[in-house]
Parts: structure tokens; sequence; C-alpha cells
């Protein structure tokens, strides 16, 4: 795999306040570009680091650590979301296997069966999580 070494900031302070509610709250969350301090953004080998860390043994998803051009996407691949689930799970005190329940029922296909790629809408996933039957 091709790593880079090139920053990429975040736009503003609300995008970088959201991804440290979403890591304490157990949301899912569409990157991990962020580090901990504000002025300290992860180069992507970085962040690659930090997520094999957090999940050894399985192969980092490249949308956890990339971002589109405006940052504004709403959805992940469901890779990046089965990635993740240990780490929701744990956060929510719930079974890992019902996260990747809810996981799997809000796989989006492609449209029209062959435009675009799987994924699943973050939004959708998390406020289903947040009901109290969850």
């Amino acid at each position: 795999m091709s790593r880079h070494t090139k920053p990429w900031r975040c736009l503003s302070t609300a995008c970088l306040a959201r991804e440290v509610e979403d890591q304490i709250s157990g949301r899912f969350t569409l990157h991990h570009l962020f580090g901990e301090r504000r002025n300290a953004p992860l180069t992507i080998d970085m962040a690659i680091d930090k997520l094999a860390a957090e999940n050894p043994g399985h192969p980092v998803p490249i949308d956890l650590v990339t971002t589109s051009a405006s940052g504004l996407d709403p959805d992940i691949t469901p890779d990046a979301a089965f990635f993740q689930a240990s780490r929701v799970a744990k956060a929510r005190s719930i079974s890992e296997d019902r996260i990747r329940q809810l996981i799997t029922q809000h796989i989006t296909g492609r449209q029209l069966g062959l435009l675009g790629e799987p994924r699943v809408t973050v939004l959708a996933l998390n406020l289903d999580l947040d009901k109290p039957e969850n």
C-alpha cells in the first residue's frame, strides 16, 4: 500500500470538535485524520498507524484515513463501519454482534445495481444506535 505524508487539515474547529465528541460517545465516525491537539492533524501514515494499533490484525479501510475535498461525505464503506464495530460496542456497552447486525441493516447497495459502491450512511446508523432499545 502506498503511503502519503501530506497532512490534511480540518476546515473548521466544529469538524474537530465533532470528531473528538464522536470518539468519546461511541459513535461511528467518517474519518480519523485529527490528533488530540487542535493544531495537530495526523498525516495519513500516522492515522493508519493509530488505527492499526487500535484494531490489530485488521487492514485499515482507506476511507477512515482520507476524506473528500469537501469533507462532507455522509457515508463510509461497510469495511470502515465493521472496522469500528468493536470500539463502538465497547463505548456503548452493546454486544459487538448487535452492532454488526445494525451495520448490515444499514448497508445500501450500488445505485441501479452498478453505480457507486456499497455504503453505510453514518447518521442513520448512529440514530439507530441512539434508540432506547439498543
